[in-house]
């Protein structure tokens, strides 16, 4: 179980984070504008999908 629930737990983590090349860092970004990114760019349908086959 924790094999088919890690990749999409990774996948969910990783989806919040932007990469700032001021600082040459990754920060997290918890903002609307991240939400609406994971649902235009279409992310939202990778969880869902790896979310079905856990």
């Amino acid at each position: 179980m924790v094999l088919a629930v890690a990749p999409l737990a990774l996948l969910v983590f990783w989806s919040f984070w932007r990469y700032d090349p001021a600082t040459y860092w990754i920060k997290p970004d918890l903002s609307f504008d991240a939400y609406q990114t994971i649902v235009s760019s279409g992310r939202l349908a990778v969880i869902i999908k790896t979310a079905r086959i856990a």
